[in-house]
């Protein structure tokens, strides 16, 4: 374990130094440092390979925080996203025994016939083809030693995180502790393949009658906690872009059938597969999704489906008054979080993404650009939600491969507005009436508000409260303007000091050295820059030409 933490930190301590760096150029003081994005670019290639050498844990760390545009910078999110948990298989020696120990007896004598050769290896484990009493099955096998690692290496990523929040104050690290906490429950059930068992048992219970999704049978007598034995189906992943157009697959039933079974997932069965990577996602020639990988799978509350199904409806009605209601009530922003700025763009999001003159790739950039202004506001996405915007991210990069000017809200709209009345029903929908009531009952709660704030006000116990950041600032200018004041006093005073001494001393030389300090020392008043006006980013930006 020691050998590991030193090998973790030697490998990640310098990308560490460097994003401190970016905060305070001499770490514990001094101003921000502005790099140009080619150099953001750079490091986050060489943080993404670095990542990826570390192994599972890591690298299924990093595609959590690929989605994360609220706390991750975008140019950092590009870079993650083409992290692959692809590595080379453990020896067949190994899987053998393995086997052996978890199901007590030699593989020959479980299965009728076993390829040897994985049709899958990833950093948990790996799949292999074989037959088990007459039928064709996979077997997911668990990678030896994969359990300590990845406890090992939990342990050192929260307190890498440790040393961070020693440094920085601030929600995007609060965020990170959360997501790196929920991390460390998923992945431990994730490689319990008995967990998964139940998994895939209650999925087909859910989806028995489904005529879009078919979901395996598994061989309880051949599972164990490290050996999984479930029905195999063929079929094309969904990322074979080529072999599905060949083969005439329905590229826009397959599309509608994804989005609809993560729908029903969400907003239907609160029991929703977590970890849709395209290659657990297999098409059949009818359209059909195969799923194989049940691992992380997330229970959605009943009040949680309920705020779900509002915000479906909200964004159907494209009524963004209840969407930002919804984000406040589901704490998905900061009290402090301005409404009017989450409003506005909440409204360019929502006109983008419906204005159909525009393509993907424009649509894409001017998202991007929303996304990075909410990276500096305080947004806390609950972790089931994270994994959800992960699956959306996902089904909009399947829709991409297939068709450029895809877009995943204009496609789900339609299948969100079925689920709803599937659920719902017709008088489900928000009427007019109800608008006017819960207008009604806003008026009212206000008009009580501001009943008490005239009654304090009245008694003379109405206290203002400012908030922190404003705080911060008028601490900053009052530092500055009593330093301008000091340097001011202090130059002024040179000044006078020196004159009273050539008229005792006589020395031209004595007065030109403390009149040229005192110069400069006034000087430097007038040439400091207001940090109220000027950011220190910002004249960094526009020396470097980034800004007019």
């Amino acid at each position: 374990m020691i050998l590991r933490i030193l090998v973790v930190w030697y490998r990640l301590a310098p990308f560490l130094l460097a994003f401190l760096r970016d905060r305070r150029r001499w770490v514990f003081a001094g101003p921000p440092r502005f790099l140009s994005d080619e150099a953001h670019r750079e490091r986050a290639r060489k943080l993404t390979a670095r990542i990826a050498s570390l192994g599972p844990s890591f690298i299924k760390l990093a595609q959590v925080f690929g989605i994360r545009a609220d706390i991750v910078p975008h140019i950092y999110l590009e870079e993650l996203s083409k992290l692959h948990d692809r590595v080379p298989p453990f020896p067949t020696i190994e899987l053998r025994k393995r086997i052996h120990s978890e199901l007590k007896r030699p593989l020959e004598s479980v299965f009728e016939e076993f390829h040897e050769e994985p049709l899958a290896a990833a950093s948990l484990g790996q799949v292999h083809r074989a037959r088990f009493r007459g039928e064709d099955v996979i077997v997911k096998v668990l990678r030896p030693g994969v359990e300590e690692l990845v406890a090992t290496d939990v342990r050192i990523v929260q307190n890498l995180l440790f040393v961070i929040e020693q440094f920085i104050d601030h929600h995007t690290i609060r965020a990170a502790r959360a997501i790196i906490d929920e991390f460390s429950r998923v992945i431990a059930e994730e490689m319990d393949f008995q967990h998964e068992a139940e998994n895939i048992e209650r999925f087909g219970d859910l989806f028995r009658e489904s005529e879009f999704v078919i979901i395996p049978k598994v061989y309880r007598e051949a599972t164990t906690t490290r050996v999984l034995v479930m029905q195999f189906f063929e079929g094309f992943r969904v990322t074979e872009v080529d072999e599905i157009v060949r083969h005439n697959i329905d590229v826009q039933k397959m599309i509608q059938n994804l989005i609809e079974f993560y729908g029903d997932q969400l907003l239907i069965h609160g029991f929703f597969h977590a970890d849709p990577h395209p290659g657990n996602i297999l098409i059949r020639p009818d359209a059909r999704i195969v799923l194989v990988d049940y691992g992380m799978v997330l229970e959605i509350s009943p009040d949680f489906r309920q705020d779900l199904l509002r915000i479906a409806i909200a964004a159907v009605r494209r009524d963004v008054d209840e969407l930002i209601n919804l984000f406040y009530k589901l704490d998905l922003l900061e009290p402090d979080v301005s409404p009017a700025i989450v409003k506005e763009a909440a409204h360019a999001i929502m006109s983008i993404h419906y204005d159909k003159q525009l393509t993907q790739r424009q649509i894409q950039e001017i998202t991007n650009q929303i996304l990075n202004t909410f990276y500096r506001f305080p947004l806390r996405l609950p972790s089931s939600l994270v994994y959800m915007l992960r699956t959306g991210v996902l089904v909009e990069g399947i829709g991409l491969s297939y068709d450029s000017h895809f877009d995943g809200i204009r496609a789900a709209t339609p299948i969100a507005k079925e689920i709803v009345d599937r659920t719902l029903g017709p008088s489900g929908w928000p009427t007019i009436r109800d608008r006017v009531v819960r207008e009604g009952s806003a008026i009212y709660v206000l008009l009580k508000d501001m009943e008490s704030v005239f009654a304090r006000a009245g008694r003379d116990q109405l206290r203002v409260r400012v908030h922190p950041a404003d705080i911060d600032g008028m601490e900053k200018f009052i530092s500055h303007l009593f330093r301008r004041v000091v340097m001011t006093i202090s130059g002024v005073g040179l000044a006078i000091v020196t004159s009273i001494i050539y008229v005792r001393v006589g020395s031209l030389v004595l007065l030109a050295v403390g009149l040229f300090f005192s110069f400069w020392l006034i000087a430097i008043v007038f040439l400091l820059p207001n940090p109220q006006r000027y950011p220190f980013r910002v004249r960094r930006a526009r020396k470097a030409g980034k800004m007019p």
